[in-house]
């Protein structure tokens, strides 16, 4: 797992830059991707995945690519229907001491902001390393030598289920952004 703490949050600068790659490389030099072109990329990137299935090191297409990058995070979905334990640690820091009391007294409920909030940072939790936490892979896209779009691979913990492109982006950082949709990213 590639360490991206030292990136500016979630504005994320120029990672790939520091292995050649230019992560604001994308289609035609930031031009929008057209219908037609973003479902060709999408099955080139289908392909490229496929083409590496019964690899020596299976699914090498993800980790072999120049400037790909795997990020560990959490599926908000894991998260959509967790209910409250009783553990406020998660989000103390945004409660007073008699508010706290109140809630773990049962005096009061969690309002649902303060729920929102712990479910969020329970995913984030998990998104740090846990049975919950999945592999995304932001993979380059290149014709020659121009990089032309990056696709987002995800990984689910399901062993039955395949790595599968779930989109191309005009960017690495568009589609880290896109991630950031789906789940909770790790910060380790």
């Amino acid at each position: 797992m590639h360490n991206i703490s030292f990136l500016p949050a979630f504005g994320w600068g120029q990672p790939a830059d520091l292995i050649g790659v230019k992560w604001g490389a994308g289609t035609h030099f930031g031009e929008k991707m057209d219908d037609l072109t973003r479902l060709r990329l999408q099955k080139h990137a289908a392909d490229q995945l496929e083409r590496s299935r019964h690899d020596e090191e299976q699914w090498s297409f993800l980790f072999r690519t120049p400037g790909a990058i795997d990020l560990l995070y959490c599926p908000w979905t894991v998260v959509a229907d967790w209910e409250f334990d009783g553990d406020l640690s998660l989000i103390a820091d945004q409660l007073s001491n008699d508010r706290r009391q109140r809630i773990e007294t049962g005096v009061e409920l969690l309002t649902e902001a303060e729920f929102v909030l712990l479910r969020k940072r329970k995913c984030e939790e998990y998104a740090n390393g846990s049975d919950w936490s999945q592999v995304a892979w932001i993979v380059p896209l290149s014709e020659g030598a121009e990089v032309i779009a990056w696709a987002l691979v995800l990984c689910p913990i399901d062993g039955d289920i395949d790595p599968f492109v779930s989109d191309v982006y005009e960017s690495g950082a568009a589609a880290i952004k896109a991630l950031e949709l789906e789940g909770a990213l790790s910060q380790s």
